[in-house]
């Protein structure tokens, strides 16, 4: 995901859920990590 995409979709987030009532704050600040921690799905 290129950078410019990645802080329209964090501030996109913040404008819906600013207090982090529906989603986990440290979650939408991940957003914005380059390179973030990936872990394949159902993994254990």
């Amino acid at each position: 995901m290129k950078p410019e995409d990645r802080l329209h979709k964090y501030y996109r987030y913040k404008k819906l859920d600013p207090r982090a009532h529906y989603g986990i704050a440290e979650q939408y600040e991940s957003i914005l990590d380059p390179r973030p921690n990936l872990v394949p799905w159902g993994s254990k």
